[in-house]
C-alpha cells in the first residue's frame, strides 16, 4: 500500500546543485524558505520536486505552506542518496506537523476578496488609448477662397461620445465631450474657444461666431481645428467621476486662398 511522502521543491541555486537533466522547479517561496509540496509516491522514490504535485493540503483543501530554515540545515531533512541529481527528502521519523505548522484551509463562508480597484489614473491612461475623432473645419465663404481684411468664419461639429471598456475585469463607462477648440488660421495665428462655431445667419452678432481676418492677400493658408476632449467615468454602474486632464486630437487642415477684392463697374439696369 502506498503512503504519502513529502518532497521539497527547491531551485538548484538553493540546493547548491546544477544539472542539465532536471529543470528548476517553480519555487515561489521567499528567500531562505522552502515551498513544500506533497505527492502520493512510493517510499524511497526519487521524484524530487516532480511537476504537477499539489501543495500540502488539509481535508483535501489545497493551501501553500513554507518552512524555515532551509532544508540543508533542518534535522528533519536527509539527503536523497538514490537520486542521480541530488536533493533532499523528509526523514521518515520526522514530525511533519511540527515542521509545517497548521495548514488552515480556506473558509468557504468567508466573504470573497474585494474586486481590483479601477482608479482615475488607470482610466486616464485608457482614455488616451481610445481612438477619438479629429474635427473637420468648415470655412465661410465656401469654395476655398476668402477676402483679405474680411471676417472669415470657421465652424466644426463635435458630438458627445460614449465608450465602454473593461479595465481589470470591470466595466468602465466613459462619457467624452469636446471641451475646447484650437483654431489654427494658417497664417501663424490661432485662437481658442469653447464653441464649435456656427454658420452665418442674418441678425447674429459677430461675437457669436468664430472668425478671423487675414491681413495678407494673394496667399494660400491651411487652417485647421484641434479638438480637446474631456471625460467622466463610472465603474460597474457606480457614481460618475471626472477624468483629470484632457486629450487633444489634431484636425486635418484645408487649403484656403486669400484674395483681394477689386471694385468693378457694371452696367446699370
Amino acid at each position: 500500500m502506498k503512503r504519502p511522502v513529502l518532497c521539497f521543491a527547491m531551485t538548484t541555486a538553493l540546493l547548491g546543485f546544477a544539472s542539465n537533466a532536471m529543470a528548476d522547479p517553480d519555487v515561489t517561496a521567499p528567500d531562505n524558505n522552502l515551498l513544500v509540496n506533497a505527492s502520493e509516491v512510493v517510499p524511497g522514490a526519487t521524484t524530487i520536486g516532480a511537476p504537477g504535485v499539489s501543495p500540502v493540503s488539509d481535508a483535501a483543501v489545497p493551501c501553500t505552506q513554507t518552512v524555515s530554515p532551509t532544508c540543508q540545515t533542518s534535522t528533519a531533512c536527509i539527503a536523497d542518496d538514490t537520486s542521480p541529481t541530488g536533493g533532499f527528502v523528509l526523514s521518515a521519523t520526522s514530525d511533519i506537523q511540527a515542521i509545517l505548522g497548521t495548514c488552515t484551509p480556506a473558509d468557504p463562508t468567508a466573504a470573497p476578496p474585494a474586486p481590483p480597484q479601477v482608479t482615475e489614473p488607470i482610466v486616464r491612461r485608457a482614455l488616451r488609448r481610445i481612438p477619438l475623432p479629429g474635427s473637420s473645419i468648415v470655412v465661410q465663404p465656401p469654395g476655398g477662397r476668402t477676402l483679405v481684411n474680411f471676417d472669415t468664419l470657421f465652424r466644426t461639429e463635435a458630438a458627445p461620445l460614449q465608450r465602454t471598456v473593461r479595465l481589470l475585469g470591470r466595466r468602465v463607462d466613459l462619457e467624452i465631450w469636446a471641451s475646447s477648440f484650437t483654431w489654427r488660421h494658417g497664417d501663424g495665428t490661432q485662437q481658442v474657444s469653447t464653441s464649435p462655431g456656427r454658420a452665418f445667419a442674418e441678425g447674429v452678432s459677430m461675437d457669436e461666431y468664430v472668425s478671423h481676418r487675414y491681413a495678407d492677400a494673394q496667399v494660400t493658408v491651411r487652417p485647421a481645428v484641434d479638438t480637446t476632449y474631456s471625460a467622466r467615468f463610472r465603474v460597474d454602474g457606480g457614481p460618475w467621476q471626472d477624468v483629470v486632464g484632457t486629450v487633444t486630437i489634431a484636425g486635418e487642415p484645408v487649403e484656403l486662398s486669400v484674395v483681394e477684392g477689386r471694385p468693378t463697374l457694371v452696367a446699370s439696369y
